[in-house]
């Protein structure tokens, strides 16, 4: 994340790419340079999953050391799989759980055809890319939600089903 001070690793110890303010979930996945691919049904979806730490109070208050740890919201918008209309996590839900102490970031998860798994898979990384980089981001790893919003809401249902199976690693969601 630039202007963090500090590189960024994910679950397994590897760099994690930035893409402006937002952290690549799979950096080591080759896609499309713009992170998009228009889908058999001429819609244009997203390839890529990125993880964005949004800054209300534009101070840089994210940064490690700055001020206590805080439990964070990781926010991922519907859209029908088909599109990602302007992160909620921007607007006035993001606002409002920024207002109660909760650091907010907000999900772009996969949304090209084939649907599943990898919107999926997008939600567990998020929550293990957030707890991996809880210093970098200023955020208590043990205190990360996932939030959904219509599609976003089964992205966050399916992946804490889904990393349930996967529990006794400690990287369950």
């Amino acid at each position: 994340i630039p202007g963090s001070g500090g590189s960024a690793l994910g679950p397994e110890g590897q760099a994690l790419a930035p893409i402006g303010m937002a952290l690549a979930l799979w950096p080591e996945t080759s896609v499309h340079a713009d992170g998009q691919v228009a889908g058999p049904d001429g819609v244009v979806r997203s390839q890529s999953a990125s993880l964005e730490l949004i800054d209300f109070d534009g101070d840089g208050s994210r940064r490690a050391g700055a001020g206590p740890a805080r439990p964070a919201v990781i926010v991922a918008p519907g859209g029908g799989y088909r599109r990602h209309p302007e992160a909620p996590a921007r607007g006035t839900l993001g606002a409002r759980l920024h207002r109660e102490g909760f650091r907010v970031l907000g999900l772009r998860y996969r949304n090209h055809l084939p649907r599943m798994p990898g919107p999926l898979a997008d939600g567990i990384r998020a929550v293990r890319v957030a707890r991996a980089c809880a210093e970098l981001l200023n955020l208590d790893p043990c205190r990360v939600a996932l939030l959904g919003l219509s599609s976003g809401a089964h992205v966050a249902a399916g992946a804490a089903a889904f990393a349930c199976a996967e529990a006794g690693d400690g990287t369950g969601v």
